[in-house]
């Protein structure tokens, strides 16, 4: 995850061994939350809408340009790899817990974010992919790109129609029995 003062942008990188292409394709949303202690994160867990897995993280490890690499419990190919801004990630740190002006920030950018405080030094982000590129089990999202509104049915279902048409009769009748 990118978090950058001029251009906001995240990626996510799933492990193929948790999440098959099938489940990637049908995810509209991860739900992604972090426990922070001391100068510690860990990933508690990962969630899409068709599947969820929960795992505790014992080694996490925050390289210099402030990559998070959250491995799997048998250290074989990472679950995540969370990119985040070095001043993010000692925020988090130093406070223990993510900020208001942070979580409005991040709202600001990402309207399809949300983001929970949990309890103390834990907290989640449900991200909403915008662009989703399934080739090397990468997720992109990029808050230029704002997603369209699903577009509306042109055609009526014939029900829908029949409907309609009985109360427009029974609103005739109404009229000419107040009428008479």
């Amino acid at each position: 995850m990118y978090i950058d003062d001029e251009k906001y942008e995240t990626k996510f990188k799933l492990g193929t061994n948790i999440f098959s292409n099938a489940v990637q394709a049908l995810m509209k949303s991860e739900t992604i939350t972090f426990k922070i202690f001391e100068k510690k994160i860990e990933l508690v867990s990962i969630s899409g809408m068709t599947n969820s897995v929960s795992v505790i993280h014992k080694d996490t490890t925050i390289t210099e340009d402030g990559v998070l690499i959250f491995s799997q419990q048998n250290n074989e190919t990472p679950l995540i790899e969370a990119k985040f801004k070095k001043s993010f990630i000692d925020n988090i740190i130093d406070k223990g817990n993510i900020s208001t002006d942070l979580i409005l920030k991040i709202k600001e950018n990402f309207p399809l974010t949300l983001i929970y405080p949990l309890k103390h030094g834990e907290f989640s982000f449900i991200i909403a992919p915008m662009n989703n590129d399934f080739e090397n089990n990468n997720i992109t999202t990029n808050s230029s790109s704002l997603p369209a509104p699903p577009p509306l049915p042109d055609i009526m279902l014939e029900e829908d129609v029949r409907e309609q048409e009985q109360k427009q009769r029974k609103r005739k009748k109404r009229r000419k029995t107040t009428i008479k």
